[in-house]
């Protein structure tokens, strides 16, 4: 891995990078990869997102994320959550 002024994350090598940290990463869009980070006993799904010379980490304790690119997330909305106008 590259390191210093030289080093440059972006689209293409973003999976070697969490690899390289020991992560197991897995596409689920064009610029984004799915990653888990355990932590306090539990594992956590880690969102990594590469855009327009930024990369982006959410950890996403709350939310349950798609398996893969092709699979919509669960449709288990709480109906007591409605919006008025």
């Amino acid at each position: 891995m590259t390191t210093g002024t030289a080093a440059r994350i972006d689209r293409g090598n973003l999976a070697d990078h969490l690899r390289t940290l020991g992560y197991e990463p897995t596409p689920i869009a064009n610029d984004t990869w799915r990653a888990h980070l355990k932590a306090a006993g539990r594992t956590f799904p880690l969102l990594v997102r590469t855009h327009e010379g930024y990369v982006t980490f959410a950890i996403v304790p709350l939310l349950k994320t798609p398996r893969t690119a092709s699979t919509p997330p669960s449709s288990t909305t709480s109906s007591s959550a409605s919006t008025t106008s």
